[in-house]
Formats: C-alpha cells, structure tokens, sequence
C-alpha cells in the first residue's frame, strides 16, 4: 500500500544497532520494512565521546575516546556491510553520532517513516531494556516504533531477502481511540505485506458501578460483551474493504487485566500492534501501563503506533 517516493522525499527506516543480538533482529526487520517500502535504511549507533573519570566526574579523555570511535566505527561499517549484502537493491545509510540514546533516535525519528530498536542492548544504546533506551523511543518518537523482544532475537528468524520477519498473525489491540485507530491501519498493513491474518482484540469487563455497596451481587455481563462486540465491530467497519486479501478474525475477552490478554495473545504471534495511548479496554495505552506491560513481556516484536 505504499507509494514509491522520490529520494529526496523518502524518510528512512532508521534501526538503532549497538552490535547485540537484539541489534542485529532490528536491522533484520527494519532492512524487510524499508524493502518492502521502498525507503531506504539508515543505521545508528550513538556513543558517548565524554568517558567517566572516577575522581573529577566527566571529563573528556582523547585518547581513550578516539579508541571508542574507532570501535563504534568499525562495528557499525560491518553492519552496514552486512545489510547491503543481503538486502541487494536496498539503500542503506549509516549515521555515527556523539551522544547516543533515546533523545537521539526519539530526534532523529522526526525524519524517519518508522524506527526499529531492541529490547536489550549494548555500547551506544546500551541497556536498551524497559524503562532505558527502547521504552523512552517508543514513548517519545514522531514515527511508529517496532521493539525487538530478546526471546524473538534469539529465535531464527526470516526478514532476510524478501522473506518475511516472522509467520505468525498480526494481533492488534482495538479500543475504539484514534490511536487504536491508527494501530489498525498500521496492523492491516502489516498483515498484508507479511501475508498473515490479522486478530482484533479487545479486552472488557463489567464496571465496577454495577457491584453492590459491600459484596458482589449476581451480574448480567451480556451488555458488556454485545458492547465489546459493538466496538470491535464499529473498528474494523471499512477496513476489510481496504485490504480485502487479509483474513481477520474479531476476539473480545473477558479480563480486567488487558496487557495480560495481549501478551498471551503475542505467543504465537509475528507482532503486537498497539497506540501509544487508549481508552475503554485497553485504558491509557501509554509507555508505563499496558504497553510498558507488553513492550517488557510479550513474545514477539511490539510496534508502538503514535496517532496521526
């Protein structure tokens, strides 16, 4: 579904590479995402160019620091090698830059179609965990953020070529925001260029107003469902039409804990599509609840969609 754009008006797919496992998935996927694109690539690794000095704090070392540019250099040339090597046609870019981490990428993402890091990390990006580097990129980016989980990186995994990353469903969580609607059109177009069905999930429970004043009483949760599957249903009105070539399949659950539903649904899966931020069941999606749940936990990559 994407147009081909001209050079000069191509945002790249940036990957950040620190060299680790996770590293090297995220440039796995991000070279698929810009081939599949037609954008280029563009590699970046961040390192620090003021070294700590036990007594007098931070203090810049020339020496030691030209030996970790060098290093940085050198690791990043050979990624980049590696990636035209094995996405032929594919062009790829590489920036080196003094300073590194989130404020970095998350700067860098305002010209960038999508930004692919890993969960966990080395060097320039390093420690990129929950609550480090990964979380504060998916939080603060301009553009959508897909997170490499450490138990994908580990795995054999395809993306290289024009194989697909991964041949599980694209599962999605839907709200009924504009977020979630943004994480829709992201997730149908993933399905559709992985040639994987696609799951709408939405997770409800009954409110709380309906309890009595000291001790649960007998619930009806029937209007809280038939909602549920109104909302789901209100979603994806139109987007079948649009990408008629994926299978969909609507689940809504019954659960309180909705970043519990969407890590168990990830098991299986070949990514986790969700807003930043939400509503209703899958309330106030930002980094720090349900998807600071499921960017922590789930068992494939996560993409992180900002509303348009």
């Amino acid at each position: 579904m994407y147009e081909p754009r001209s050079q000069a008006e191509a945002k790249p797919v940036m990957v950040g590479v620190d060299g680790s496992a996770g590293s090297a998935a995220a440039v796995r996927i991000g070279a698929w995402e810009a081939k599949r694109r037609r954008l280029p690539l563009l590699l970046v690794h961040g390192y620090l160019d003021q070294l700590p000095y036990p007594t007098h704090g931070w203090t810049y070392y020339q020496p030691l620091a030209t030996v970790v540019r060098n290093d940085a250099h050198t690791m990043l040339t050979d990624v980049e090698l590696r990636a035209r090597a094995d996405h032929p046609g594919l062009t790829v870019r590489s920036a080196l830059v003094a300073g590194g981490g989130a404020s970095t990428l998350a700067e860098l993402s305002h010209t960038s179609s999508l930004v692919v890091v890993g969960s966990r990390g080395l060097g320039g990006f390093a420690g990129l965990s929950l609550g480090s580097v990964g979380a504060q990129v998916a939080m603060h980016s301009h553009a959508p953020v897909i997170v490499v989980r450490p138990r994908y990186a580990a795995m054999p995994t395809g993306g290289g070529g024009g194989s697909p990353p991964g041949s599980g469903p694209v599962v999605v969580g839907v709200d009924g925001s504009a977020r979630s609607a943004a994480a829709l059109g992201f997730a149908f177009d993933e399905a559709n260029a992985r040639n994987v069905p696609l799951v709408a999930l939405h997770a409800w429970s009954v409110p709380f107003d309906v309890l009595g004043p000291t001790s649960p009483v007998r619930v009806d949760a029937m209007p809280a469902r038939q909602e549920a599957e109104r909302l789901l249903a209100e979603a994806l009105a139109g987007w079948s039409e649009k990408y008629p070539d994926v299978p969909v399949r609507l689940v809504d659950e019954h659960d309180v804990n909705p970043s519990r539903t969407l890590i168990e649904a990830s098991r299986g899966a070949g990514l986790v599509v969700v807003g930043n931020r939400g509503r209703g069941g899958f309330a106030s999606l930002l980094l720090g609840s349900v998807s600071h749940a499921l960017v922590g936990n789930a068992h494939c990559p996560v993409a992180v969609i900002r509303e348009q």
